[in-house]
């Protein structure tokens, strides 16, 4: 099996969390209306993959470019080179061409809530539906 990795120079963005994500390292991201960074869901556009533990009110730092890891969903297995969504608990799922939102590709596999490796595309988004 590929070993997880992310990129060493990688691009970052930092907001202000919305909320306590300090047990959402690795989770998918948006930034709500407030520009500030919260769990992504399903229908939200994705921002990036939050690397950090902030609490409410501190620093999100976001990889919205490069390769990170990212916590898949409960019920979900990735496999290689599949289109990432988000779930509507901010954790990666597969997605189809028909109609939802990714944030990149899948490049070292990952079962139900394990970690994998994505890429990040650095703000372009795709339209596809979340299978």
């Amino acid at each position: 099996m590929a070993e997880l990795f992310e990129t060493d120079v990688s691009d970052y963005s930092f907001h202000v969390a919305a909320s306590d994500l300090s047990n959402k390292q690795y989770y998918i991201v948006t930034l709500n209306s407030d520009g500030e960074v919260d769990i992504c869901t399903s229908e939200d556009e994705p921002y990036g993959v939050l690397v950090n533990k902030p609490k409410a009110g501190q620093a999100a730092k976001v990889r919205i470019k490069g390769v990170s890891r990212v916590k898949v969903g409960a019920n979900a297995n990735l496999d290689m080179g599949v289109p990432v969504g988000s779930d509507d608990d901010g954790c990666a799922v597969a997605v189809s061409a028909d109609g939802g939102m990714y944030l990149g590709k899948c490049v070292v596999p990952g079962n139900a809530r394990s970690l994998a490796s994505i890429t990040v595309d650095g703000g372009i988004r795709h339209t596809l539906r979340v299978v």
